[in-house]
């Protein structure tokens, strides 16, 4: 189970994770 985590996670990371940063700065803007 962890190991499906961490692969998600790295997913995540790799792309959704900076695109919602993103997102997150514009609606702090």
């Amino acid at each position: 189970h962890v190991a499906i985590v961490e692969a998600e996670l790295d997913a995540v990371s790799g792309s959704g994770f900076w695109f919602g940063m993103k997102e997150f700065d514009l609606e702090k803007g």
